[in-house]
């Protein structure tokens, strides 16, 4: 997501792919990516599930209206193909062309826009005006950092159970969305009684009744706004006896680089 596409559009605004016969289309490269450093990055994570589903279960319960860019397969009742469609090297390089790019915008009730653009690390960083690759490939500008705080998890029993994305309100008075995840590949685990606090108040949100199934099993928990006083401050799951499973920390700042969904990758158990 990008701040420009959802800072920037006021309502009301004409749905993108009112002006047929001439649809709106998605190009997504001409110059080189930049200002990489400027966003959030996630940590490592070997499954794009765990990002996808919380921005359209999101957008699903505040009844958003979605435009889907992409490659309709009436054969299959699918689109395919929501994802950058140039700058393509080796068995894809035939399929590259400008102005076919795949990918979703989400008009909210409020009048607010979210977006999602998909690109592989394969993919070139820079395009010519028939959509082939002629700069380097997009991995190759992106580097993780060892030393990234956003995320440590402390208890080696729950190595895969932790905070996986953080939803940022509106306003300040609203609530904020926190997920928990577990990633083990057996082991269930019940969250009843664990509590989630933060370091900017003495108060803690207590979990009841919640069992988190393995192999991905995920909730979602609404936190009032009263537990995240600061401009930025760290997040805690505890368990029963008071003992720290995960943390992750947090900046509303993050809120104007990346988008209102903060996402603290986890590593799926092989």
């Amino acid at each position: 997501m990008t701040h420009s596409v959802t800072h920037s559009v006021t309502p009301p605004v004409p749905p993108p792919v009112a002006s047929l016969p001439h649809p709106a289309r998605l190009d997504y490269l001409r110059g080189c990516l930049n200002n990489i450093p400027s966003g959030v990055e996630s940590l490592p994570s070997d499954n794009i599930f765990d990002i996808l589903q919380p921005f359209f279960e999101n957008a699903i319960q505040k009844g958003a209206r979605a435009y889907i860019f992409g490659e309709l397969r009436p054969d299959v009742k699918k689109i395919n193909q929501i994802h950058m469609n140039q700058g393509s090297v080796g068995r894809f390089e035939n399929e590259n062309a400008a102005g076919q790019d795949g990918g979703v915008l989400l008009q909210f009730p409020d009048g607010h826009w979210e977006s999602l653009f998909i690109a592989f690390n394969e993919q070139g960083s820079q395009t010519n005006a028939n959509g082939q690759s002629i700069g380097p490939n997009i991995g190759s500008l992106v580097e993780y950092c060892e030393d990234n705080p956003v995320t440590t998890v402390t208890d080696a029993r729950y190595t895969s159970l932790g905070i996986t994305t953080l939803l940022y309100p509106y306003d300040k008075d609203r609530t904020w969305y926190l997920s928990i995840s577990n990633i083990a590949k057996e082991e269930m685990v019940d969250l009843t009684g664990w509590r989630i606090s933060s370091s900017q108040s003495e108060r803690a949100y207590i979990i009841k009744n919640i069992q988190l199934l393995p192999g991905g099993g995920r909730s979602r928990f609404g936190i009032p706004p009263t537990l995240f006083a600061g401009r930025s401050g760290t997040i805690y799951l505890r368990k029963r006896g008071n003992e720290v499973v995960d943390m992750v920390h947090y900046c509303r700042a993050w809120e104007l680089q990346s988008g209102r969904i903060q996402y603290f990758g986890r590593s799926r158990e092989s």
